[in-house]
């Protein structure tokens, strides 16, 4: 962000929202791609299916390690799973 104060960046950064609706549509959207199952997955990431089922639901907030793990699976960026 050219020519935008350092206060105003922590403003516009503040008021940014993630949507974890599209985050998890992401993920599930790159497994099924390469024929993964969300079992299959969660060996990979050692997360539970249940865990992985519930990010691809939006019904659990992953933390950045977390998205790590699963980018690292599929072999994909954490900017693919979070920007599209």
């Amino acid at each position: 962000m050219p020519n935008i104060s350092a206060n105003k960046k922590q403003e516009v950064f503040q008021n940014m929202k993630v949507n974890y609706t599209l985050i998890g549509n992401r993920i599930a959207e790159k497994r099924k791609e390469q024929g993964l199952s969300q079992m299959r997955l969660a060996d990979m990431t050692e997360l539970s299916t249940s865990y992985i089922s519930h990010i691809e639901t939006a019904k659990k907030k992953p933390s950045l390690e977390t998205l790590v793990k699963i980018a690292n699976a599929l072999n994909i960026t954490t900017d693919e799973i979070l920007c599209g």
